[in-house]
């Protein structure tokens, strides 16, 4: 299972299967057989309560699903963390806490989240245009899904991701 994956979804900390520590030392059929249907029980009820929950609003348009999830491996970055769970150096973010007094980002064109950065702001507009350009190479259309970014371009989104620079529009 990625360890990103684990990570971005914490609020589930409780619920992380109990199949991960508890694998079987043998390698005989029933103890794998039995290992198996407590992976297949825990990621069951892990996806249950993904899908019911009304946090992670962010990563739940990144991963869809707990299994779809559990497939990416992912290194994770400050801008990478930042934009897959829109928690970090975005303005909506420090204006939820009240760091901020202003949630709008300093390109003046919409609350600065995950979603401006990626689609919209124009600071990042040379970076994206990159982006942009190489899923459009592969005969795609832009705009591309979150869930797509990482499941079709994960190369080329992790790349943008780690070019931009949110110091710069704080």
């Amino acid at each position: 299972m990625s360890a990103v994956f684990e990570f971005l979804f914490k609020t589930f900390a409780a619920t992380l299967p109990i199949w991960r520590l508890s694998r079987p030392s043998t390698t005989s059929r029933s103890a794998m057989s039995r290992w198996n249907l407590s992976e297949q029980a825990s990621i069951t009820q892990w996806e249950s309560e993904w899908q019911s929950t009304l946090k992670g609003e962010v990563t739940k348009s990144f991963f869809p699903t707990v299994r779809e999830g559990t497939k990416r491996n992912i290194s994770l970055t400050s801008n990478v963390t930042t934009l897959l769970t829109g928690h970090g150096k975005l303005r909506s973010y420090f204006y939820r806490f009240k760091i901020l007094d202003n949630p709008i980002c300093p390109c003046d064109a919409d609350l600065q989240n995950a979603d401006h950065i990626i689609y919209e702001c124009n600071k990042f507009a040379a970076e994206r245009n990159a982006l942009v350009n190489s899923i459009r190479s592969k005969a795609e259309k832009w705009p591309a899904t979150k869930s797509d970014l990482l499941q079709k371009y994960k190369t080329d989104f992790i790349r943008f991701l780690n070019l931009i620079d949110l110091d710069t529009v704080q």
